[in-house]
Formats: C-alpha cells, sequence, structure tokens
C-alpha cells in the first residue's frame, strides 16, 4: 500500500472514502480515506505492477463550519513509484531498537566468494535516499586470511539516521563489481536473516550497543568515489587508535593523509596548503609523492601478525576539521609502489583499497588487483 497526507487548510467535514481521484501507470484501485478535521491518510491499493500512482483530490469535495466548498488539491509529492520485484526492506528507526545500530554478522565458515555486505536506503514514502553502506565484507578463503582477524563473524553498523526509512540488502562481488539482491527475514528486534549469492547471512543485534561512532566516510571528485575518515565535529588534536592485520609475502605500511573534502587535494596538516600541485590531473605521480610526504600517520606489522596502535594528530589551528577527511595510502616496499585513494591517481588505475565495514579498510598490494581479496592488510579504526 500507499500512504498519502492530506491537509486542509482549516477543518472540514464531508471527505471520504470516494473522493481521490487515482492515476498513473501502476494500476491502483482503491483510495480509502481515514482522519478527521483538517488531516487525513489516504491508503492507496490494488497496484497491478510497476509505475506510477499519483492522488489529487477535486474542489467542492468537503465544505467548512460556514459551508464553503473545498478548493482542488495543490501539491508536488504527490506521485509514488512502484518498483518491480521489490527486495524485502527492515525499517529502520521502528523495527530497530535504535538507528543506527551495531549488529554482528556471521557469515559462516564456508565462504564462496569475496563479496561486501551492503545496504540502500529509501525513505517513508520509498523513495531513494542517495546513500550506501558497506556493513560488512566476507573476504574468502582461498589466499589465507589475516592472523586474528575473524573473516566468519564481523562487526557493522547499519543505519543513515533517518526516522521510519528503509533498507534494503544486496552482495557486491569484490573483484568483479557483480550485484546480487538479499532476501530478508526474521525479527529486528533480535536481528535477522540475509540469504542470496550462496550466503546465509545472520545479523544479531550488539548487546547494549546504541548510537556507535562510525568514522568513515565516502564523497565524490570528479565522478569518482573516495573512502576514508571523516573529521566533522572532532577537534585539531586527534587519538589514532587503530589494529593492523596482516596476510601478505610484500612488506606494506599504511598511512593516513588529510584531504580537502570538496577537492580530493592533498593537504599541509599544519598549514593547510594544497601539497598537491593543485589539480592533480595529469600529475598522478606528485599526487602520491605527496601523499606520503605529508602522512599524518603510518604504521605496519609482521606477516600474520597483528598490530595494536595509537598515535597523536594534530591539525593547524586554522584549519576547520569539518573541511577535511582523513584518505589511506599504501606503500609496497618490495615493488617501490604507493597506492591512494582514487583508482584514477593509481599508476595502474586500479582501486587498491576498499571499505570492508564500519571503521575496516581493505588493501591489495599487488598491481592490477593480483586476487583482488583486499586482505593483503586490513585496517581497522577503532577511535578517532
Amino acid at each position: 500500500s500507499i500512504l498519502f497526507d492530506v491537509v486542509f487548510s482549516e477543518v472540514v467535514t464531508g471527505f471520504q472514502t470516494g473522493d481521490v481521484t487515482l492515476s498513473g501507470t501502476a494500476g491502483a484501485t482503491t483510495a480509502t480515506v481515514s482522519g478527521s478535521g483538517a488531516n487525513y491518510t489516504v491508503t492507496v491499493t490494488g497496484m497491478t505492477g510497476p509505475g506510477t500512482v499519483a492522488a489529487s483530490i477535486a474542489a467542492g469535495v468537503a465544505t467548512d463550519a460556514a459551508g464553503n466548498a473545498s478548493l482542488a488539491s495543490t501539491s508536488t509529492d504527490n506521485t509514488v513509484t512502484v518498483e518491480a520485484n521489490q527486495t524485502p526492506r527492515l525499517t529502520l528507526g521502528t523495527d530497530l531498537i535504535a538507528n543506527p545500530s551495531a549488529f554482528r554478522f556471521d557469515f559462516g565458515s564456508n565462504q564462496p566468494a569475496a563479496v561486501a555486505l551492503q545496504a540502500r536506503f529509501f525513505d517513508a514514502q520509498g523513495q531513494p535516499i542517495p546513500a550506501t553502506q558497506t556493513l560488512a565484507t566476507a573476504i574468502g578463503q582461498a589466499s589465507g586470511l589475516p592472523a586474528g582477524f575473524d573473516a566468519d563473524t564481523q562487526p557493522g553498523v547499519l543505519g543513515d539516521g533517518q526516522l521510519n526509512g528503509r533498507a534494503e540488502f544486496f552482495l557486491t562481488n569484490l573483484s568483479s563489481g557483480a550485484t546480487t539482491p538479499l532476501t530478508l527475514s526474521g525479527s529486528a528486534q533480535s536481528g535477522f536473516v540475509l540469504a542470496g549469492g550462496g550466503f546465509n547471512i545472520t545479523a544479531s543485534l550488539t548487546p547494549g550497543a546504541s548510537q556507535p561512532e562510525v568514522y568513515n566516510t565516502s564523497f565524490a571528485v570528479g565522478g569518482e568515489e573516495l573512502i576514508g575518515l571523516d573529521l566533522t565535529g572532532l577537534t585539531n588534536q586527534l587519538t589514532l587508535e587503530v589494529e593492523i592485520f596482516r596476510e601478505a609475502a610484500y612488506n606494506g605500511t599504511l598511512g593516513l593523509y588529510l584531504s580537502k573534502r570538496s577537492t580530493g587535494d592533498v593537504i599541509d596538516p599544519l598549514t593547510g596548503a594544497v601539497a598537491s600541485g593543485g589539480s592533480w590531473a595529469g600529475s598522478e605521480v606528485n599526487y602520491r609523492r605527496a601523499a606520503v610526504a605529508n602522512a599524518l600517520w603510518t604504521g605496519t606489522t609482521p606477516n600474520n601478525t597483528v598490530a595494536s596502535l595509537s598515535a597523536s594528530v594534530t591539525l593547524g589551528q586554522s584549519l576547520n576539521p569539518d573541511d577535511y577527511v582523513l584518505l589511506p595510502f599504501i606503500q609496497v616496499a618490495n615493488t617501490k609502489q604507493t597506492f591512494v585513494a582514487g583508482a584514477s591517481r593509481n599508476a595502474d588505475n586500479f582501486g587498491h583499497i576498499r571499505l570492508l565495514g564500519s571503521n575496516t579498510f581493505g588493501f591489495e598490494d599487488l598491481s592490477g588487483g593480483g586476487d583482488a581479496d583486499f586482505d593483503d592488510l586490513i585496517l581497522r579504526v577503532n577511535s578517532l
């Protein structure tokens, strides 16, 4: 069903089922009116397929206390698009204890492919919201797994802060980019189950967790999506606490550099000056060099080990953290290559960094993508 709100400018009587005119291509047949006074709800049913549903009200269907007839309806949001074969959606802020909420996603021990579990969002009227959230990632078993990293069960945060919105779920293959919709079952008050693509994923609410901190963000520069850490609302003195997981023959060092949210440029963290030479297009080598030279933090760990690291990070007092993000990079000692956020800024035009889940980044250290499992090194940010 589809719900429309109808608001008159004053209390009226006589407005009832049968007074709403339906049109559009989805074949809606019935508009049931409920409510009283000046506020009513119209429930539309009977859609026979995908398409549009529009509702309008003719003049004279209701009268006020003085006997004046109502005017014809005026609105700019009286049309809804009905989608075909809609994937089941989870209601946020109603089914969930909180929005956002922390979950643990159990992929099971048999992971047929390296895939990201993602959610896309819709408002209460079913209209898409331009946001996709990566919740967790099954990184596969073929090439081995980093020591200490639980590939079967991973933490993640679900929610976009929109009350009464909806979320639907899908898998994205890390190698091919192909997507698979997931079916939804179970009660969100205790958790739910997602099935599809050879997976049965159990999502369980994390006890006692509410409004968890999510630092990762994505933004577009020149049509390219970049992923990093959001500094909005933080101070110029940061305390970074991270974990590094490694399963790679090559020696890699991870790092974070300051970037302007609006341009993606490398920024000198003390002066705020552009360190990557302004427009970096055509100067990708200089961009990568600037990222390394202006790194706010770097860290590494021996193969098949886990490192828990902390560091103080200082931004110049003239900088407003809201305008900036921290972007990740990896330096590979064996090949003397540096890979930064954004495929177009790398020599092989490949994106070597993926968001694996909340505050968790995976790195591929081979030129051209190698096996594209993004688990050669994994960076998890616990505090910022």
